[in-house]
């Protein structure tokens, strides 16, 4: 569901036609630069940002059932940073998504598009904030040794090898 939603969002479909979401937001910047209308530009990026909230309310849904099932089950621990980092980081990226669906749905010089403070608090800081969360809390961390990809501990290895050669 996620993956047909997100293709429908963000991909190029099987006729070569660019993803609704990015057509929206190109013909918008030609429409204002000629000083035409860019309603259907706008609306076009609206549909786009519509399914991609969609998507993600799904996406929200599907992974707090699958956290709540392993919690429950007794395979991670209750307090499991990177379950909540994860939460935490896919929650402030739904709140960009939203706002960035009601700007949208404002029009072109709508309220929010015209005042930057919105943009900084409600566009960037969440993204800022998850992608510092998923840093600090990246999931590399929550896989025991054993379970690591070899590349991964090839990495490790020679890591310490040069900690051991240089120290």
């Amino acid at each position: 569901m996620f993956a047909v939603a997100h293709k429908c969002a963000l991909k190029p479909n099987a006729n070569s036609k660019p993803p609704k979401r990015i057509t929206g937001a190109a013909l918008i910047g030609t429409k204002t630069s000629k000083h035409e209308d860019p309603t259907t530009a706008n609306n076009i990026l609206l549909a786009g940002l519509a399914v991609q909230s969609f998507a993600f309310i799904i996406f929200l849904a599907l992974y707090f059932r699958f956290a709540l099932g392993l919690i429950k089950s007794g395979l991670i621990r209750k307090k499991s940073q990177f379950t909540r980092a994860l939460a935490a980081a896919s929650l402030l990226v739904f709140l960009r998504t939203i706002f960035r669906l009601a700007e949208t749905s404002q029009g072109v010089f709508g309220y929010l598009s015209s005042h930057e403070a919105y943009f900084g608090g409600l566009e960037c800081a969440p993204m800022l904030l998850a992608v510092l969360i998923l840093a600090v809390w990246h999931p590399g961390r929550c896989l025991p040794e054993g379970k690591r990809s070899p590349e991964v501990t090839d990495v490790q290895d020679r890591d310490s090898e040069k900690d051991v050669m240089s120290g």
